[in-house]
């Protein structure tokens, strides 16, 4: 058994049902968790128990040579089999103490304390791994055994590192989400290169080959907005729909709002405030649709400038961080508000600039002009972002 200490309190989807929390880790749990987590830059200490359960009384000691965290790396295709994956990373942890001497009398245990340290200084996870030398003898007999891991990692438990405390809608952190807001963000720290990364890693899927999210304008959405005159106070966002989908198959599909969400969502489990705001324009006076500049959906490679396109929208939901500037994990913008070529997702852009900006040939940002105005050459320019909402909380729902 091993009981961890200090850890963040986590739950998921299936603890979450059922009103409960893993705060106290132990291992083996029933139910299962998926893993613990702490701080960036933590030691982490552990209580592992032995436990005798034969009938002889035996004597020895425990080596601890070696630990190391077990990362998935970088997204990589592999064009001879057609698969993408993601190959482990490997970083050395130290463990103290280095060797414990053992008695344990026939159905006995003993507790050993011993603290892993030297976990990554930024976002990161991975399984932790141990090697160790454990030769035993029996007291009636001499004979020896070895209980240890004979030269090879075992597998402990996996672990999840955040930039900052979490904070709401995701105070409590779920686990399985987890498993990929540190895959998007991976090797990044503080504000506001996490918000950056977290949103280019949730659009192009960074470190998930296989677990894939992309942009599908009019698609079905996890996080459906509810309207109280135009105030939404409150917004369900079945995250567990989200990471069951995630979990087992390759893409999954979300429009603005599920990126706007689960991208606030994403950042509170990091300690980073944001909240998803749903814009439109005005023209005249009236609140109607915009043509969009050329984006590129979640799920297209950005790269290639064909992929890009003008889109009519009634409306877009984006993510305004705490400074008052947007981040857009949904679609990727051919340029940027000043007109230079971007190819990226919107990070750190402020209104009006984000929203339209006449560099003299044409308006760049988001908005190219009214959403029935034909003429590119001419486009009706919309000066007016209007922010319908913010939304004031999330409540989470399951499948």
């Amino acid at each position: 058994m091993r009981d961890y200490q200090g850890n963040l309190t986590l739950t998921d989807r299936d603890y979450y049902l059922n009103n409960a929390v893993y705060s106290a880790v132990e291992y083996p749990a029933s139910p299962p968790i998926r893993g613990i987590s702490y701080l960036r830059g933590s030691s982490i200490p552990v209580t592992v128990r032995i436990v005798n359960h034969g009938p002889y009384d035996l004597v020895g000691w425990i080596t601890f040579d070696d630990a190391r965290l077990a990362s998935p790396g970088p997204n990589t295709y592999d064009s001879f089999t057609g698969t993408w994956s993601n190959p482990p990373e490997y970083r050395t942890l130290a463990i103290a103490p280095f060797m414990e001497y053992l008695e344990l009398p026939a159905g006995s245990q003993v507790d050993l304390q011993i603290e892993l340290s030297g976990t990554p200084n930024f976002v990161a996870l991975g399984d932790i791994q141990v090697k160790y030398d454990m030769p035993l003898w029996r007291e009636s007999d001499s004979f020896l055994g070895n209980n240890g891991t004979l030269g090879t990692f075992d597998s402990w438990e996996r672990l999840f590192l955040v930039d900052a405390t979490p904070i709401a809608p995701q105070a409590v952190p779920w686990a399985d989400y987890l498993e990929y807001t540190c895959r998007w963000a991976f090797g990044h720290t503080g504000d506001p290169n996490v918000k950056t990364w977290m949103t280019r890693g949730m659009h192009y899927s960074l470190r998930s080959a296989t677990s894939r999210a992309r942009y599908l304008p009019s698609g079905v959405w996890f996080y459906p907005i509810f309207f109280d005159g135009n105030i939404a106070v409150e917004a369900p966002y079945n995250l567990g729909l989200l990471t069951a989908l995630l979990d087992s198959q390759f893409w999954t599909e979300l429009d603005c709002r599920d990126f706007a969400g689960g991208l606030q969502i994403a950042l509170s489990q990091h300690g980073h405030s944001s909240t998803p705001h749903l814009l439109t324009g005005s023209f005249d006076g009236q609140i109607h649709g915009f043509t969009t500049n050329l984006l590129c959906p979640a799920g297209t490679d950005s790269t290639i400038p064909s992929n890009y396109s003008a889109y009519g929208f009634n409306f877009h939901v984006v993510t305004n961080e705490w400074t008052g500037q947007y981040i857009d994990a949904s679609t990727s913008y051919r340029y940027d508000p000043y007109g230079v070529t971007y190819n990226n997702p919107a990070t750190e852009w402020a209104l009006p600039e984000y929203w339209q900006n006449d560099i003299g040939t044409r308006y760049s940002g988001l908005v190219a002009g009214t959403f029935y105005q034909g003429n590119w050459e001419d486009l009706v320019p919309l000066y007016e972002p209007i922010v319908v909402f913010p939304v004031e909380g999330l409540i989470f729902t399951l499948p």
